[in-house]
C-alpha cells in the first residue's frame, strides 16, 4: 500500500500538468510552474531531529484573488526521512518518516524586487515507523535468556500543516528560501529551491 501511495503522488507531480496543458485551449496551465525540492530537519517527539527531504511541485493560481498585493499557489509535496534515534538506559528508540504527501495553498507577498514572504496551510497524510530496541543482557559472560531484541510500530495519519517562510529569487527562473513548518508528526526547518519551467 505504501508503494501504491508513493509511486501515485510522483506520478501526479511529474505528469498531471502536461495532462492539463494538452486538454486547454490556451495552454496557459504551464506558465509560472515550479518544481523544487527542500532539505531540513524534522523534530519527531522524544527522539532527535532527522533530516527531512522532499521535492515540490508548486502552480500559481492567477484566478484567486487575495488581498491587494498577494499571490495565490497551489503546492504539492512528497517526502521521507533519516532515522532520528536516541538512547536512554539500555533501551534505543528510532523513529523515522516512511513518506508525506502534503498538499498546500500558499499566500505569497513581495517585500521587494527579489524578496517574498509567504504563509501556508493544508493537509498532509504520513506514515511514522518507531522501533525501540534493547540489548541482550549478559551476566558474568552468559547471555541472559528473553532479554534483547527490537519492536517497531507503524502509524499513519492525516494532519494540518501550517508554514511561514521567505523566498529569494536569485534570477527569473531560480529561487531559494527558508521554511518553519508545523506537520502533526512534528516541526521542521528547512531550505528550499524552486525552478520554473
Amino acid at each position: 500500500m505504501k508503494t501504491i501511495l508513493i509511486a501515485t503522488a510522483a506520478a501526479v507531480l511529474l505528469t498531471s500538468t502536461p495532462a492539463l496543458a494538452k486538454s486547454s485551449k490556451d495552454k496557459s496551465v504551464l506558465d509560472d510552474l515550479n518544481y523544487g525540492a527542500g532539505i531540513g530537519f524534522i523534530d519527531l517527539g522524544p527522539t532527535s531531529s532527522a533530516t527531512l527531504f522532499y521535492a515540490i511541485a508548486e502552480k500559481d493560481l492567477d484566478k484567486v484573488k487575495l488581498a491587494k498585493g498577494w499571490d495565490s499557489v497551489a503546492q504539492v509535496r512528497l517526502g521521507t526521512s533519516t532515522a532520528a534515534s536516541q538512547s536512554v538506559f539500555f533501551l534505543t528508540t528510532e523513529a523515522k518518516v516512511d513518506y508525506i504527501v502534503s498538499g498546500l495553498f500558499k499566500a505569497s507577498k513581495q517585500v521587494d524586487k527579489k524578496i517574498a514572504v509567504y504563509g501556508m496551510a493544508g493537509v498532509s497524510y504520513s506514515s511514522v515507523t518507531v522501533t525501540t530496541t534493547s540489548p541482550q543482557q549478559v551476566i558474568l559472560g552468559i547471555p541472559v535468556p528473553g532479554t534483547g531484541g527490537s519492536a517497531s510500530v507503524s502509524s499513519t495519519g492525516i494532519d494540518i500543516n501550517l508554514a511561514v517562510g521567505a523566498d529569494f529569487q536569485v534570477n527569473r527562473d531560480f529561487k531559494v528560501g527558508v521554511e518553519y513548518a508545523r506537520y502533526g508528526i512534528g516541526n521542521a526547518f528547512a531550505v528550499n529551491a524552486y525552478y520554473n519551467f
